[in-house]
């Protein structure tokens, strides 16, 4: 439990500023949610080194506000914050345990993208 604790602190922090001005995530911050996500950005086809997934955010920001919308009901920052505290507290066994951690990340990178 405490490294899904841990985990909520490094990620939610990432997708909360975003919602009250610009925020850029610590290098450390930025490396580790790269890291963790990259399974789930190499199925998708994104870039692993920016936290968006792609170079120009404006380009694709639509489209993660699209695909947040269809694949998981998302409609504002509050939903997806509520998705990804869902997936914190979603600790039935290891093995969802560790898919839903890789889900979280890939939830606040997809919303870090879609603005």
């Amino acid at each position: 439990m405490a490294s899904r604790i841990l985990l909520a602190a490094l990620c939610l922090p990432i997708v909360a500023q975003s919602q009250v001005q610009p925020h850029t995530p610590s290098r450390a911050q930025k490396e580790w949610a790269l890291g963790a996500g990259a399974m789930v950005a190499q199925i998708d086809g994104d870039r692993w080194d920016l936290l968006s997934g792609v170079d120009n955010i404006a380009e694709v920001a639509a489209a993660r506000r699209q695909g947040l919308l269809g694949s998981w009901e998302i409609r504002s920052s509050q939903d997806l914050l509520q998705d990804i505290q869902k997936l914190v507290e979603d600790d039935r066994d290891k093995a969802r345990i560790g898919w839903n951690n890789t889900r979280l990340i890939s939830l606040a990178r997809w919303g870090y993208a879609a603005g």
